[in-house]
């Protein structure tokens, strides 16, 4: 049973880590293409 809801935890972990570095590509994409379209306007 401990295993079990040691690898559930190790999962869920994993999924967060996911989701937290797809949030901060996501933000540095967002960031990148603002800056290039200022590079554009400029």
């Amino acid at each position: 049973m401990i295993r079990i809801e040691k690898l559930n935890l190790l999962f869920s972990m994993k999924m967060f880590y996911n989701s937290a570095l797809m949030l901060v590509e996501d933000c540095i994409n967002t960031y990148n293409d603002t800056v290039s379209m200022k590079n554009w306007i400029v």
